[in-house]
């Protein structure tokens, strides 16, 4: 449903990866199925989406840690805006994509993965996110079921393009 405000439009999509490769460094089957499930979500309101889960074969064919840095600079330097899945699992590749696209003035989606138990809609999970608004064209989401995710990102795209 590509839409004239969408139509050519990039999104650069953030989330864990490494963290979730399993033993046989292949990323586990339900946290793709999710990544797949906002790509093709992401695509259906006509973005085109770059991800380095796609660009690397969903852990098949790794880039070095010298080659995903700049190829993901090189994504969040193409795209109009730069959407985060915040995910449970610690990654280090998401906050230097979020520093890079903060310093490179780009529009920012966080959608922010919380348990359901005791953390309610607190961003104190991710501390510092509390204060990104004020450095950049940010929205911040906090979800505790993951099927809201694709809703957040269209309303959070809508807000910061």
């Amino acid at each position: 449903m590509s839409t004239s405000r969408t139509a050519g439009r990039r999104v650069f999509l953030a989330a864990p990866f490494t963290q979730v490769m399993d033993d046989g460094r292949k990323v586990r089957g339900g946290f793709k199925t999710y990544i797949e499930r906002i790509y093709s979500y992401l695509e259906s309101l006509g973005y085109e989406v770059i991800s380095a889960h796609i660009r690397e074969g969903w852990g098949a064919k790794l880039d070095t840690p010298e080659q995903a840095i700049a190829l993901d600079f090189a994504g969040i330097d193409m795209s109009d805006a730069l959407v985060v899945l915040m995910g449970m699992a610690p990654s280090e590749g998401v906050p230097l994509e979020i520093g890079y696209a903060v310093g490179r003035g780009k529009p920012i989606v966080v959608v922010l993965q919380v348990p359901a138990a005791g953390v309610g809609d607190s961003l104190s999970v991710h501390y510092l996110l509390e204060g990104l608004p004020a450095v950049a064209k940010a929205a911040i989401r906090p979800v505790h079921d993951l099927g809201e995710t694709e809703e957040v990102v269209r309303e959070g795209l809508e807000r910061v393009l």
